[in-house]
């Protein structure tokens, strides 16, 4: 695992877009991030700047709150990586840290009166 900073917001925002059910990830509220090294190739290859440190300090206070955000709208069309990155951003500030996890929740909704499967 690597702890990476980014440039500036535009960087961050492009990066929590891109990564966001892609790699799971970590982010605190100084803006640092957590990732594993397998993810530097597709950020260089994105054109995303980062700066790295060594080491995180850790800390054992906090409570989790799972949050699902659909990566699809009602009619099937995907959510924009910037609108997923605006939400993590959002998260993060408010509450001191964000992480994402790649895993894929299936189940059923109902849209228009009709039960429908959601991914």
């Amino acid at each position: 695992m690597v702890i990476l900073r980014f440039e500036n917001d535009e960087q961050e925002r492009r990066a929590l877009g891109w990564l966001a059910g892609r790699f799971s990830f970590k982010m605190w509220d100084n803006g640092e991030l957590m990732v594993h090294e397998s993810v530097l190739p597709y950020l260089a290859r994105e054109g995303i700047s980062l700066k790295f440190r060594d080491r995180r300090r850790m800390s054992i206070s906090g409570r989790r709150f799972e949050i699902l955000l659909p990566l699809r709208f009602n009619d099937g069309s995907p959510v924009p990586d910037a609108l997923i990155a605006q939400t993590l951003v959002e998260l993060r500030r408010r509450f001191g840290a964000v992480s994402s996890e790649t895993q894929k929740i299936e189940g059923r909704g109902n849209t228009a009166g009709r039960c429908t499967a959601m991914s």
